[in-house]
Formats: structure tokens, C-alpha cells, sequence
């Protein structure tokens, strides 16, 4: 396997990985869908032609969404005769406001991956029961032999646990 395969592997990896980020970063700025997907597939393109100039371990997302904010300029300058929903400073504005909630949902998924990991077994299995299998709550109750309430109670327990945990881990105030 030659060096562009893995090149080509890593790109489509890491494009999967944040390409729905990507859309959610472009459709925040350009209001129409159309607009909006004809953009994420431009700026999926440059994202593959420059990926020879992105830097191995460097933040993949971050270098992103620079290049679809460009490409968001780009087009809004082409556009500079149409209407706009948004000023250049609204649409800077909501740029930096998308990144800010971008890092914020990244740093509640790491805390929620790692806080899901320090439930006992019995409520992961619960938890996964519910919502891995995307089960209802009365065929959770069947298949675990508890009774409807039981499995309200425990996943309202659960949940109260897992957001308590998340926000001790992204506070600072580690539960270790």
C-alpha cells in the first residue's frame, strides 16, 4: 500500500468524522439548504485538494472549518448583488459563536463518552438497552423482567448521574 493510499484513507476518515460538523458550520452562515450543500461539497473538494498541506496531528476540524469559512466568504462576496439575511459582521459573529459551540458539544461528548464508562455495568447495560437498541421503555421493562416504573426511575437516576458528571468534568471539578 503505497503513502496515497493511507493519505486517501486518513483524508476520508477524518472528512467522515467532522463532515457533519462541517455542513452544521456552513448552514449556520449560509441560510439557504441548496447554497449550503453546493458549499459542503466545494469546500469538501479543496479539503482533499489541499490535504497534502494539512499537518498530520494538527486539528483536522479547526483547518476545517477555516477553509469553509473562506469558502463562505468567497461566496458571499460572489453574491454581493443579492439580498443578504445576514451582515459580514453578523456572519463573522455567528462564525465565532459556531466554533465556540462546536468546542463546547466536543467537550461534552469526551465527558459524556468518559462519565458513560464510570457507570456501574448494570446501568450501561440499561442505557444501552434503551438507547443503543433505540428500545422503548416497556421493552426495556420485558426484556430486563422490571416493571415500567423501575426502568423510568433508574434511567431518570441514570441521566441525573451522567449530567452531574459532565458538568464536574467540564467545570473542573473532576468526579475521578
Amino acid at each position: 500500500m503505497g503513502n496515497q493510499d493511507i493519505d486517501t484513507k486518513e483524508f476520508v476518515a477524518l472528512l467522515t468524522r467532522y463532515s457533519r460538523r462541517i455542513y452544521s458550520f456552513i448552514r449556520v452562515l449560509v441560510p439557504n439548504q441548496t447554497d449550503a450543500e453546493d458549499l459542503f461539497q466545494d469546500v469538501s473538494i479543496t479539503l482533499w485538494g489541499k490535504y497534502g498541506t494539512f499537518r498530520k496531528g494538527s486539528d483536522f476540524r479547526a483547518w476545517a472549518f477555516q477553509i469553509a469559512h473562506y469558502k463562505v466568504l468567497n461566496f458571499r462576496q460572489r453574491q454581493s448583488r443579492l439580498p443578504r439575511l445576514f451582515t459580514d459582521d453578523i456572519v463573522e459573529k455567528l462564525a465565532g459563536d459556531r466554533l465556540l459551540l462546536d468546542d463546547a458539544l466536543e467537550a461534552r461528548s469526551h465527558a459524556l463518552a468518559d462519565c458513560y464508562q464510570r457507570l456501574r455495568l448494570e446501568d450501561r447495560e440499561l442505557i444501552d438497552l434503551r438507547y443503543t437498541e433505540a428500545a422503548t421503555v416497556p421493552s426495556v421493562a420485558a426484556q430486563t423482567g422490571r416493571s415500567v416504573d423501575y426502568v423510568y426511575k433508574a434511567l431518570r437516576r441514570i441521566h441525573g448521574e451522567l449530567h452531574r458528571c459532565i458538568d464536574e468534568t467540564i467545570h473542573g471539578d473532576d468526579p475521578k
